[in-house]
């Protein structure tokens, strides 16, 4: 019995999900994924992103964080592809209020009556948007998180901005999703141009715990409008995505603030005014 307790020990520090139990004169592993363990978080389930976005802002009233999009792209294609941007069918299904630091493309899609509902402001530092903004009851950040050097300022200047039980949307590229891996192998991968960071499910829900929220949903997802989605292998590619949605291309969290949420189990606390010298 020593014997099978060392093994077992042995085996749970390389898999710590990995429970083994003796019946009778032989050894079974039982598998247990918890629903959310900070080290490798269930992932619930593989989403067309700007669908399930949509799906839940729509009736709502929602900040869209970086809402011009297109980041490696022009000022004049990004007014261009406008019509196309996320921001446009959030405009359409919600009452929406788009940020981005882009002060030249949110000047000309304004002069140009493409947007009204969009201004200028740093998402970093969310304290010092307008005021009389007010409150929200879902603030997105579409595949931002990645050009940010303090991702801590932006989720603290978030959940000054929504309302009790509000809900925030993050997405952002899974740095251990296949595609990604697939491409690096095959020598065609290409990291964005103002692409900082890179995060997987587990520091993603670590980053966002430490800055105080509670995480209610975990996805990957696809962009369904993307130019690389076309043929028989992006179709195959959500069939076997849609049975292991851990090595989905894109990360899609749905949190809310918990003010009371404890700390997670080995992590120490940081001191408000240390966290944005870390992250």
């Amino acid at each position: 019995m020593n014997s099978y307790l060392r093994a077992r020990d042995l085996l749970q520090q390389f898999s710590p999900q990995l429970l083994i139990a003796p019946d009778g004169n032989t050894h079974h592993l039982l598998f247990q994924i918890p629903a959310m363990n900070p080290h490798n978080p269930k992932v619930e389930g593989y989403v067309e992103k700007n669908g399930e976005i949509l799906a839940i802002c729509a009736g709502k009233r929602v900040l869209h964080l970086g809402c011009v999009g297109f980041t490696d792209s022009p000022v004049d294609l990004k007014i261009q592809l406008a019509k196309e941007s996320l921001h446009q069918s959030l405009s359409g299904c919600c009452d929406c209020t788009g940020v981005d630091l882009d002060a030249t493309s949110i000047a000309q899609l304004q002069h140009d009556g493409i947007f009204k509902n969009v201004i200028t402001g740093d998402v970093e530092k969310l304290s010092e948007l307008p005021a009389g903004l007010g409150l929200f009851d879902i603030i997105v950040a579409g595949d931002i998180i990645e050009h940010l050097s303090n991702p801590g300022a932006m989720l603290d200047g978030a959940k000054s901005l929504l309302k009790p039980g509000g809900q925030l949307i993050v997405s952002t590229p899974n740095a251990m999703g296949l595609p990604a891996y697939a491409r690096f192998v095959l020598g065609t991968f290409r990291e964005g141009g103002q692409h900082v960071l890179a995060f997987n499910s587990a520091v993603l829900f670590q980053l966002l715990t430490r800055h105080g929220y509670k995480i209610l949903h975990i996805y990957t997802g696809y962009q369904k409008a993307s130019k690389t989605n076309i043929g028989p292998f992006f179709e195959i590619g959500k069939w076997i995505f849609s049975f292991v949605p851990k090595f989905g291309g894109t990360l899609f969290f749905v949190a809310t603030p918990d003010q009371a949420l404890p700390g997670m189990p080995g992590f120490t606390a940081i001191p408000a005014e240390a966290k944005h010298s870390l992250y």
